[in-house]
């Protein structure tokens, strides 16, 4: 059976840096019979960790001097678990 995913994002201010960025949360469709939009939280991450992920030649100009030294940030566990993906965070 194949799994479905969404991508939400939410705008927040890095408290490392003090720059506003867009979280990207990833969330997996359950299959809930009773519910088809029914979405579980997965995992989240932020631009400034996936640049540094990156070669310096393709990093993002605005990020690609920052380093996260917060990998356990709450802000990327601060999303719903559960919810109706038809409603927005």
């Amino acid at each position: 059976m194949s799994e479905y995913y969404t991508i939400l994002g939410k705008s927040v201010k890095c408290p490392q840096y003090n720059k506003n960025i867009v979280l990207s949360a990833k969330y997996r469709f359950t299959q809930n019979p009773e519910n088809e939009y029914e979405v579980r939280f997965a995992y989240a991450t932020c631009p400034i960790i996936e640049n540094s992920k990156l070669d310096k030649d393709n990093q993002r100009k605005e990020y690609k001097y920052l380093d996260c030294f917060n990998p356990d940030c709450k802000l990327l566990k601060d999303f719903p678990e559960l919810f109706d993906s038809r409603n927005h965070l």
